[in-house]
């Protein structure tokens, strides 16, 4: 959680607001007292346009981490897990949600596992949705498809909006290009659908544990999908990014 000092604002009457962010370094990371965060800028954001402002070296203020899911169960409460161990996992993300490949598959590595084993065992596969020019993380999912921690890794690439500048003008083509030269990697220009989804359902192991996390309007369509492909609501772990 960010503590943001942001002034007057219409979000209640105290100066502060909090805004809840998915670090993507690993727990070791954050004994050794770094914190590596994920975040993009929003015209009008109120906590992102002021830390945009702070100069490097600022102070600002993080609450400790706090747990969002059970693994490998990846259920916000164990208690309510059907599947404690999934055969096949099916990451399902858009937009600024890649944060969560990145936390889990950080408990495939034992160098960065909470245990002295690997709680992850199951093969992990990832459809990532994002804009052409708004590709976040590219080297990082190379390096998983590359490590093997994906077994498959799907993205679907629509095209930038029009009369808008680039958001990442030094991110070169040839990031994707090298990402899309792994054989583990297939990148598709159009949106996802229910046709894409179902081809890599059928490749998953079952029982698949899917995972979804974008925006709330792709989060409910995905859900949807899902429903008409047959996976039950118990086997769908939804978060917001």
């Amino acid at each position: 959680m960010l503590l943001a000092n942001v002034g007057a604002n219409h979000e209640g009457p105290t100066p502060w607001v909090e805004r809840a962010y998915t670090p993507i370094s690993s727990w070791r990371d954050w004994e050794d007292g770094r914190c590596d965060i994920l975040i993009k800028i929003y015209k009008g954001g109120l906590a992102t346009s002021w830390l945009h402002q702070k100069q490097l070296g600022s102070e600002i203020w993080l609450s400790q981490p706090r747990k969002t899911l059970d693994v490998p169960s990846l259920t916000p409460d164990l208690g309510e897990a059907v599947l404690e161990s999934p055969a096949s996992v099916l990451l399902v993300l858009a937009g600024t949600g890649i944060v969560v490949a990145s936390q889990i598959l950080h408990h495939t590595d034992k160098a960065t596992s909470f245990g002295p084993t690997p709680e992850m065992t199951a093969p992990i596969s990832l459809i990532y949705s994002c804009r052409k020019d708004d590709v976040l993380m590219v080297k990082e999912m190379a390096g998983w498809c590359h490590a093997g921690k994906l077994e498959r890794c799907t993205l679907t690439l629509t095209e930038p909006e029009a009369g808008t500048a680039p958001p990442f003008l030094d991110i070169a083509d040839s990031d994707l290009s090298s990402l899309a030269k792994l054989s583990n990697v297939r990148m598709v220009s159009e949106r996802l659908s229910l046709k894409l989804l179902d081809s890599e359902l059928r490749l998953s192991k079952k029982p698949c544990r899917v995972l979804v996390s974008g925006p709330a309007s792709f989060n409910s369509a995905v859900e949807g999908m899902l429903s008409r492909s047959g996976i039950p609501q118990e086997a769908i772990t939804i978060l917001s990014a």
